[in-house]
């Protein structure tokens, strides 16, 4: 928004968006939030702040998005519809 079209390097174009509940996350949908595998798959992790290393992707994401969101019907036991949106890298 702030640099005009022709100074930019990359720009990030809305794909796809659809709805649906959080839990129906998948481990790679889970993968593209930034959980990554560790110690040869069997644990996971956050990038940054690394918070602690749970043994599946779900657990793993689960934790992080309670941290941010602690209000009744946001957090994850909850399982609120979300939007899912996919980008595409347009250089």
């Amino acid at each position: 928004m702030q640099m005009p079209r022709w100074a930019s390097r990359a720009t990030l174009l809305v794909h796809s968006a659809h709805f649906e509940n959080l839990q129906s996350a998948t481990a790679s949908d889970i993968s593209d939030e930034g959980m990554v595998a560790s110690f040869g798959g069997v644990f996971w992790h956050r990038y940054r702040p690394r918070d602690g290393i749970w043994r599946n992707p779900s657990t793993a994401y689960a934790a992080y998005w309670n941290k941010s969101r602690s209000s009744p019907g946001e957090r994850w036991q909850d399982d609120p519809i979300v939007v899912a949106l996919r980008f595409q890298l347009e250089w």
